[in-house]
């Protein structure tokens, strides 16, 4: 799996763009939803599956989301910049990655990572459907709250994998989200539907779950 392309567009006033670690492709966006589907098929046919972020668009956001939450320009202006290169990529076979992005109109304070909203938009209208979806790493600074309580939100909002760096709290978040799955707060029908996706990528490239005792 590769975490990328960088899908994120610059924005359209030339300013620069808040991640300025040289991540973006230059041009607009149809421009960079066409060199992002080149790297798309490119890695797949290495057997890869590309993972495309920062939905739902990094380059115009307020700050460096590893510092804090990002504001976005509002829905309207993102679905005519920022989002083409997901509504180009819809059926292209890849993933997504979910920034943790404030989009007035969409998530209205909330982070997309973990916005019901911001999930269905880019299952439904932008065309993404049973793709796999996983959030930014839930350890960034645009965050806002612990990372056991960010991955149950961003499972209950519809992603299907969770990411953070700090290995040693994978066991606090799965006991995590069986507490949560035990109280109601996650629907298990939907973790199962996740977990279904998750199999399917595995077993696409080569490594199948199998049954352990």
């Amino acid at each position: 799996m590769i975490l990328g392309p960088v899908v994120d567009v610059r924005p359209a006033d030339g300013s620069a763009d808040p991640l300025g670690q040289g991540r973006l492709f230059t041009g607009d966006a149809a421009t960079v939803a066409a060199l992002g589907a080149t790297y798309v098929r490119a890695w797949q046919t290495a057997g890869l599956l590309p993972t495309l972020k920062h939905y739902p668009g990094h380059g115009s956001a307020s700050t460096d989301t590893h510092d804090g939450l990002g504001l976005t320009p509002p829905l309207a202006e993102l679905l005519a910049w920022d989002l083409v290169p997901y509504r180009e990529l819809a059926g292209s076979g890849a993933a997504v990655m979910v920034g943790h992005l404030d989009v007035p109109g969409l998530t209205d304070g909330v982070p997309a990572s973990r916005s019901a909203a911001a999930i269905t938009l880019l299952r439904g209208e932008l065309g993404w459907g049973d793709a796999l979806v996983m959030t930014d790493a839930l350890g960034m600074g645009g965050v806002g709250m612990s990372l056991t309580d960010a991955a149950v939100a961003s499972l209950a909002a519809g992603v299907d994998v969770v990411l953070f760096t700090d290995t040693g709290q994978a066991g606090a978040v799965i006991d995590a989200i069986e507490a949560a799955v035990d109280d109601g707060d996650l629907d298990e029908e939907q973790l199962t539907a996740s977990a279904v996706r998750v199999a399917r990528e595995l077993a696409a490239h080569g490594r199948p779950c199998t049954a352990m005792a």
